[in-house]
């Protein structure tokens, strides 16, 4: 894997600013002994990923926008290939924020974003694309209080179809009003002490794609602790029966 980066910034932090920044990676997969129902032999997989970010500061605002090009070449049509991997030319972010103090924050637009542990919302640093939102969402904090507040609709990644994707095809991705995650996380920190809580609610009713249907809410609580890590993988026990038996970890990326 290769990354070249390269950013400019600006000589005085008092002056209105626009910084730039990029970032390239290749990076070459290969897998040999599929795992996946049905499947035999290897498959390999050659990716690319470019990100273009444009920043400019004018007092408490700040007008942000990133733009990002993922691409993949298969080694054969039955390797697996999808929105996870190609994702061409595509604005990533385009937000407006107003900071009036370092304590708020304020954002609206199409974005990303870590919350807490990133378990159930993060963005992505493996994989070759982002999961994104078109919302607003807001922050305070204190010395021993962070809360942050969101209203999303995430963005579904387009074109879906394998062929569109294997020739890097173009089409803008798009936000509905019937998908929707919105929710709030706080955190306290006293001395060694770090609480963490979650409310998270994702609904997906949109009539216009086919959807898992999905209106689930969760709660979290995490507190400092010492702890043993184990990661345990679940499946569908029966694809054909409609349920999915599967813990679903909303937009959240990989706990280790």
């Amino acid at each position: 894997m290769v990354i070249l980066g390269a950013t400019t910034s600006p000589s005085r932090a008092d002056d209105p600013a626009t910084t730039f920044s990029g970032e390239l990676r290749f990076r070459v997969e290969a897998l040999d002994g599929a795992f996946h129902r049905n499947r035999r032999g290897s498959d390999q997989l050659a990716t690319s990923r470019g990100l273009l970010q444009i920043r400019h500061r004018r007092g408490a605002a700040r007008l942000e926008a990133e733009f990002a090009d993922s691409r993949a070449w298969p080694d054969d049509s039955g390797t697996p290939l999808g929105t996870d991997d190609v994702n061409v030319l595509e604005p990533l972010q385009l937000f407006v924020a107003w900071t009036p103090s370092a304590r708020v924050a304020l954002r609206a637009g199409r974005m990303t974003r870590d919350l807490g542990s990133r378990r159930h919302l993060g963005r992505q640093r493996f994989r070759n694309t982002f999961n994104t939102f078109t919302g607003i969402d807001g922050s305070w904090r204190t010395d021993t209080w962070a809360i942050t507040a969101f209203w999303y609709h995430p963005v579904r990644r387009h074109p879906g179809d394998r062929a569109d994707l294997a020739d890097h095809a173009r089409h803008f991705d798009r936000s509905h009003n019937g998908f929707r995650f919105v929710g709030a996380h706080a955190a306290r920190k006293s001395g060694c002490r770090h609480v963490e809580w979650t409310l998270l609610n994702l609904r997906d009713d949109d009539d216009a794609f086919a959807n898992r249907d999905r209106n689930l809410t969760t709660l979290g609580l995490r507190q400092t602790r010492l702890v043993g890590q184990f990661n345990g993988a679940g499946g569908d026990r029966d694809p054909a029966d409609g349920d999915s038996d599967r813990y679903d970890g909303n937009f959240g990326v990989r706990v280790f």
